[in-house]
């Protein structure tokens, strides 16, 4: 972010973004113009703007947008510029966790090739880059015995969506025998979110 801009980047976990207290909170000491990150907390008045679709480019007209009221066209194009510089992929999960990215992505992908054999069905390459980005974060949250905990099972009620709920444990199973951690229920059901979109 140029030094000269009147614009702040703060980190929150996304279950404060969800709770209707901390959001009025924000609301009072901030003009939030947008939400970055590999979950959307649903924030009526903000647009959420994935991390993997900053990496890819792919919603930079969605980030000019929420950008345009703290900055001049010049300082915008100096932003991205940076950006471009700054993320790939490799880089950014280096950057937001204590793994080794190039490993991290490696079990990632056992995952992801077995979640493609179970289901029949290529998972396209934005849904592949949400996964090593979130999926790297749950390992590190894990890790550190602080999962999401907090996932409305219930709105998977129709078998489709329990069997693809299946498909995506057994696949993702191979995380937790590498990594020794167990992931909740609550974190499966994020990352069937990201799945489930690709459909």
């Amino acid at each position: 972010m140029p030094a000269e801009v009147d614009c702040q980047i703060q980190a929150y976990e996304v279950d404060r973004l969800k709770a209707e207290e901390q959001i009025a909170i924000f609301n009072k000491l901030y003009n939030v113009v947008a939400v970055v990150g590999t979950i959307d907390p649903g924030l009526p008045d903000a647009p959420y703007i994935s991390l993997e679709s900053i990496i890819s480019g792919s919603e930079m007209e969605k980030l000019d947008k929420a950008l345009q009221v703290c900055m001049t066209t010049e300082q915008l194009q100096q932003f991205k510029e940076q950006l471009i510089h700054s993320f790939s992929l490799e880089r950014v999960i280096n950057s937001i966790t204590i793994l080794d990215a190039h490993l991290v992505m490696d079990n990632i992908d056992r995952a992801i090739n077995k979640f493609n054999q179970l289901s029949g069905h290529q998972l396209g390459n934005i849904t592949k880059m949400s996964l090593y980005v979130h999926v790297s974060c749950l390992i590190e949250r894990l890790i550190r015995n602080e999962p999401i905990t907090s996932y409305d099972l219930e709105q998977l009620s129709d078998t489709e969506d329990q069997r693809l709920f299946k498909w995506i444990k057994e696949s993702f199973s191979v995380i937790e025998k590498i990594y020794s951690v167990e992931i909740p229920a609550s974190e499966y059901g994020y990352i069937f979110d990201i799945i489930q979109a690709d459909a």
